[in-house]
């Protein structure tokens, strides 16, 4: 069996998928022009933490991000709390790899609160990067 695809270890909760809005906004790094969230970032941090109390092994679980920047920034915080063992990887990344638990940061915020970005050229768009 592929990995992940195993008798399941841990209880997880009925709801399959959810979607959630965060009030942060996304910077800009200036030399690397990827972004980074840094709210979203920590609700990521939440969500895995509550994943592993639920049994769920750091390695069952993948964060995915189209943004290096916002990788990152998600490392460093799971290396704080010693859970560098997590998948944090950009959409390129992921293909062809199997996870029990799925968190996307999409890291921008919605159109009414950057009104000055191009929404249209985003990876959402983009149906190579969002249909993984």
């Amino acid at each position: 069996a592929s990995p992940g695809c195993g008798e399941p270890n841990a209880v997880l909760p009925k709801r399959t998928a959810r979607f959630l809005r965060y009030s942060g906004s996304e910077t800009k790094d200036k030399l690397s022009f990827s972004y980074e969230n840094f709210v979203e970032a920590r609700e990521v941090e939440q969500r895995i933490i509550k994943l592993a109390s639920l049994g769920l092994s750091h390695s069952d679980i993948c964060v995915l991000t189209p943004y290096t920047k916002q990788c990152s920034l998600i490392r460093y915080l799971l290396r704080k709390i010693k859970m560098s063992d997590v998948n944090v990887l950009t959409t390129q990344g992921v293909q062809g790899r199997e996870f029990r638990a799925l968190i996307v940061s999409t890291v921008r915020t919605c159109r009414e609160e950057t009104p000055d970005i191009d929404h249209e050229s985003s990876f959402i768009n983009d149906p190579k990067l969002f249909n993984m």
